[in-house]
């Protein structure tokens, strides 16, 4: 009798582990039948197929996200390039290209889009330099034509003389009358010119400078490096839309950031507000901000939001200082 209930508790067990067998052997062919097809797929049937490259990269941008997340971004494709050539195959759907002729045509056309990681940034919304759709970016274009038109440029550069190159040029020289008594001193050409850039951004992109160069604080640069650092996570990792909360310190910066740019911009809304309301044109404020907060499409009328706004000073602060303080230190 207890054989017998042994055995009938026995059997409907093994039933049990062997339906759950082939579960999983029917799960791993399904998981092995797609990745075969996505091999595939990337290698032969794609338009990138015939641009050299690294076999691993034909198919995966494990390499090219693993080069992003250390830093390394930059020496990876200078490598690939030394070693296969102008054009070269840096992931499954990207390529790089070294070639001045190519690149002319390549910017010149929206017959090469830029990839969805622009997009994908998870910091700021889409704008003039990350959009990838063709009309999205004519859009933007238009809305923020004026900002940087070279009318506007000329009004900015007695605030970028004052901010920007008479106060870096006081600094150094304050360093060198120090270095008399000291008889030596270090000055550091791409951090003065980093200071430089933020500063010139922060008169002309937030009201008021940042004060890098005259007081050596550099809060601001620390929240969008880090901030910096925690899109390339969100979109070089897997899962990286989960990254909050194992990098909670980058996270908080760059949350912080965000909270000093909105704030940023209400202000200027309330001031240019009450300046219309008290009889005045708010063609005081000669800064790119005021013309983010007035930008609009003169085709459609249609004004920049609030986030777009957000997006656009981030640009600046994130594209417009390490490209300005690189070319003036190499170029000094």
């Amino acid at each position: 009798m207890a054989l017998f209930h042994f055995g009938s508790i026995v059997k409907p067990l093994c039933k049990l582990v062997s339906q759950r067998q082939s579960i999983i052997v029917d799960a791993l062919l399904v998981v092995g039948t797609w990745l075969t097809v996505v091999l595939i797929q990337r290698s032969f049937f794609t338009p990138l197929r015939k641009i050299p490259g690294p076999l691993l990269n034909t198919f995966s941008n494990i390499p090219l996200n693993y080069n992003v997340a250390r830093g390394r971004y930059h020496k990876y494709v200078e490598s690939l390039h030394a070693k296969y050539g102008e054009i070269v195959r840096v992931g499954y759907n990207q390529v790089s290209v070294s070639n001045l002729g190519e690149l002319r045509r390549i910017l010149s056309t929206h017959d090469f889009r830029k990839g969805q990681m622009y997009e994908d940034n998870g910091i700021i919304a889409v704008n003039s330099f990350s959009a990838t759709d063709p009309a999205t970016s004519n859009t933007k274009r238009r809305q923020i034509g004026n900002s940087y038109s070279l009318p506007s440029v000329r009004l900015y550069e007695d605030k970028v003389l004052e901010h920007g190159v008479l106060s870096l040029m006081g600094n150094w020289n304050s360093q060198l009358a120090d270095a008399k008594k000291k008889k030596k001193t270090l000055v550091n050409f791409y951090y003065g010119f980093h200071g430089l850039a933020f500063d010139i951004i922060g008169v002309l992109g937030f009201g008021n400078s940042f004060g890098i160069v005259s007081t050596g604080d550099t809060t601001i640069i620390n929240q969008v490096r880090k901030a910096l650092n925690v899109g390339i996570l969100q979109t070089s990792l897997p899962l990286g839309k989960y990254i909050h909360r194992l990098f909670r310190d980058m996270v908080n910066s760059r949350n912080a950031l965000a909270e000093n740019i909105m704030n940023t911009i209400k202000k200027r809304q309330r001031e240019s507000a009450a300046a219309k309301a008290s009889g005045k044109n708010d063609s005081v404020y000669v800064d790119v901000l005021q013309r983010l907060v007035n930008a609009h499409d003169p085709l459609t009328g249609e004004k920049l939001d609030d986030e777009s706004v957000k997006a656009e000073m981030v640009i600046m602060l994130a594209a417009g200082t390490d490209t300005t303080s690189n070319t003036l230190a190499w170029a000094t």
